[in-house]
């Protein structure tokens, strides 16, 4: 399994959602949405100030995964967990 996260150099300094991609050993490759719940917070927060989404009264995003930590490490295990569960193709999107 590949972790692929674009130019983000350390997860744990982002300040929001984070599009990524897993490949996985087959070669398959997988997108989606990583963030915490703080995060999307901030972003509804925002949106109440901006009008987006009815003033940030809802979020929707294609394949999100919600973890309760940004971190390296963490992205990879959630990762390799929904593989070994065969989670991760009803989770993410395939491209």
């Amino acid at each position: 399994m590949r972790l692929l996260v674009g130019a983000v150099s350390r997860l744990e300094e982002e300040d929001g959602p984070v599009d990524f991609q897993v490949e996985v050993d087959t070669g398959a490759v997988f997108a989606g949405t990583i963030a915490t719940l703080s995060q999307l917070q901030k972003l509804m927060d925002r949106w109440a100030t901006t009008g987006e989404c009815l003033g940030g009264r809802y979020l929707w995003m294609d394949s999100l995964i919600i973890v309760s930590r940004l971190a390296d490490r963490d992205v990879a295990d959630v990762m390799t967990d929904l593989i070994k569960t065969s989670e991760l193709e009803r989770a993410l999107r395939r491209i």
